[in-house]
C-alpha cells in the first residue's frame, strides 16, 4: 500500500471517530430532554392517590425508574464514547502529537532535524501503527454509541408506555377531587329563606298595607 493510500484511510478512520462523537452528543441531548420529562412525571406521581389503583401506580413508578436507569446507562455510554479513556501502550510516533512532544519538547531545531531524518519505510511503519491506533478507538466508541442509542431508545419506549398508567390515575384522581368538591354551602342557600318581597308572610304583607289596621279607634270626648 502507498503511504497516500495509508494516509487516506486514516483520514476516513478519524471521520467515522468524529461521526461517532457526534453521535453520543445528540444521545447525550435526547438524554438530557427526557430525564426532565421522566423527572416531572415522577413528581406529579405524588398529587395522584393511589387508593384503590395501587398496581396501576406502580406499574406507572416502575416504567419511569426502569426509563430513569436506561437513561443513566446511555449518558454513561455516551461520556465514555466522547472520552474514552483507552491505554493502548502504542510505540512512539511522528504521526501522533502527544508522542512528538515527548520526543522533542520544546526543541524545535531537534524537531526539525527529526523529521528531516524519518525515512519513508520508517514513516510507512508509524503510519501503519496509527491506522491499527485509531481502527482501535474508532472500534471501542462505535460500540458504546450504539448502546448509548439503543438504552436512549428503551428510555423513549418505557416512558411512552409510562405516560399510560399516569394520564389514567391523574384522571381517576381528579373524578376523585370533583366527587368530595364540599355541597354544604350549596344545601344551605337552597334552604335559606328568600328576602323576595313576593316571599314575606301574610301578616306582614298586611301591615305593610294598612298601618293603621291594628290602632284601635279614638274615644270620644
Amino acid at each position: 500500500m502507498q503511504f497516500s493510500d495509508m494516509w487516506r484511510l486514516l483520514d476516513g478512520i478519524q471521520a467515522q471517530i468524529r461521526a461517532f462523537d457526534a453521535k453520543a452528543q445528540v444521545a447525550l441531548g435526547i438524554d438530557g430532554v427526557l430525564t426532565g420529562f421522566v423527572g416531572a412525571q415522577l413528581l406529579r406521581s405524588v398529587e395522584y392517590p393511589p387508593a384503590g389503583r395501587s398496581m396501576q401506580f406502580l406499574l406507572a413508578v416502575i416504567l419511569a425508574g426502569l426509563a430513569l436507569l436506561s437513561l443513566v446507562t446511555s449518558v454513561v455510554l455516551a461520556l465514555r464514547t466522547v472520552y474514552p479513556h483507552l491505554e493502548l501502550k502504542q510505540p512512539s510516533s511522528h504521526f501522533f502529537f502527544g508522542d512528538i512532544v515527548q520526543m522533542y519538547g520544546r526543541n524545535y531545531a531537534a524537531a526539525a532535524v527529526g523529521f528531516r531524518e524519518l525515512s519513508d519505510d520508517d514513516a510507512v511503519q508509524e503510519l501503519g501503527i496509527q491506522l491499527l491506533v485509531n481502527s482501535i478507538i474508532c472500534t471501542v466508541k462505535a460500540t458504546r454509541v450504539r448502546g448509548a442509542v439503543r438504552f436512549t431508545a428503551g428510555a423513549l419506549c418505557l416512558y411512552v408506555l409510562s405516560v399510560i398508567p399516569f394520564a389514567s390515575l391523574a384522571y381517576h384522581g381528579a373524578n376523585i377531587t370533583r366527587s368530595q368538591e364540599p355541597c354544604g354551602q350549596i344545601i344551605k342557600s337552597e334552604q335559606s329563606p328568600s328576602t323576595d318581597p313576593a316571599h314575606t308572610r301574610p301578616a306582614e304583607r298586611t301591615s305593610a298595607r294598612n298601618p293603621q289596621a291594628g290602632a284601635g279607634k279614638p274615644d270620644n270626648p
